[in-house]
């Protein structure tokens, strides 16, 4: 998710930066930075991005210097990360431990330029079970799958919302292709793209259009209207929620016969601020909505809370639950 949506933020902002009026000289063209980022209390490594807007192009920021605020106190600079020419936005790193309840704020600053945003990390909502069991998917068309059962936890005595992610271990056992020397073995961690339109809470800000079918995943590699599966608990506020996602069996590692008994799926659940919910649903009305209505289609609103500049900032506190796999059924 991570890397595609700074970039489409930074388009969409100085796209839209008529909402945002700066001042224009005819001997130059206005600038303004652009910061985008998402941090997780989960992360060892936060990322942010930025970039210089001009009225007529978008250009990386390298040079700039950006300090991460946490309570008030100076804790960090961040980092420049190389990236490849194309990009339009520069990549800086940040290492500290941010807590649920801290006061996050970065400050960029590039010569005469400057820009700040702020915000507070919530407080994280918990996973309280997972089962798991392999059927024959009415999510996928009748493919293999693994049907995921769980409990949320909601904070009680106020509005929440979440989003949901999944990770796998992948086994990786590079050989000499001439004499079957190991040259590289080792675990990854990957996201897995799953299915939920069926689940009437995760699938709160579905397209209703999409109906169940959600088939195409197989070819697209998400395959979901709510590609970020974010929803709001109002269905179960104060209470907990039991919700099931399906995992598509289409090649992925924890499905193959290499020690099965070491492989897991970890489930995050991240508790988000209203704007960050909000940000999402005008993201996902870019990427499925552009074409279905032409120039009649709802317009798309992106929002920002840089000051000074353009931009989104967010923080998510996460709550982790790791689940071994049950042995696969290899008659489905």
């Amino acid at each position: 998710m991570t890397k595609a949506l700074p970039i489409f933020t930074a388009l969409a902002l100085i796209a839209g930066a008529c909402t945002n009026p700066l001042e224009t000289r005819f001997d130059q063209d206005p600038e303004t930075i652009i910061l985008n980022a998402m941090f997780r209390t989960d992360e060892p490594v936060h990322v942010a991005w930025l970039s210089r807007g001009l009225v007529n192009d978008i250009q990386p920021l390298p040079d700039a210097q950006l300090r991460c605020y946490i309570n008030g106190e100076l804790v960090e600079e961040g980092v420049l990360v190389p990236q490849d020419e194309y990009y339009y936005a520069s990549k800086y790193e940040f290492s500290s431990k941010i807590q649920p309840g801290d006061e996050v704020r970065l400050e960029a600053v590039d010569g005469s330029l400057r820009a700040s945003t702020s915000v507070t990390a919530p407080r994280a909502a918990q996973l309280v079970s997972v089962d798991t069991t392999y059927l024959l998917s009415p999510y996928l068309d009748q493919n293999p799958a693994i049907a995921c059962k769980l409990k949320l936890q909601d904070l009680p005595d106020q509005a929440n919302w979440y989003r949901l992610s999944v990770l796998y271990e992948e086994y990786e056992n590079d050989r000499d292709w001439y004499d079957g020397r190991i040259l590289k073995e080792e675990w990854e961690r990957k996201l897995v793209d799953f299915a939920f339109l069926q689940d009437p809470i995760l699938a709160d800000s579905s397209r209703p259009d999409q109906g169940n079918r959600v088939s195409f995943m197989y070819f697209l590699g998400s395959g979901d209207s709510n590609t970020y599966c974010f929803f709001q608990d109002t269905p179960f506020a104060d209470t907990t929620a039991d919700v099931e996602i399906h995992v598509p069996n289409f090649g992925h590692g924890f499905f193959s016969q290499t020690q099965l008994q070491r492989l897991s799926l970890e489930f995050t659940l991240l508790t988000i601020p209203e704007e960050e919910y909000n940000y999402l649903i005008q993201v996902q009305k870019s990427l499925y909505d552009s074409t279905d209505y032409g120039a009649l289609r709802e317009p798309i609103h992106v929002p920002g809370n840089v000051e000074g500049g353009l931009g989104f900032f967010t923080v998510e506190s996460a709550s982790t639950l790791t689940v071994q796999l049950p042995e696969y059924d290899y008659s489905y």
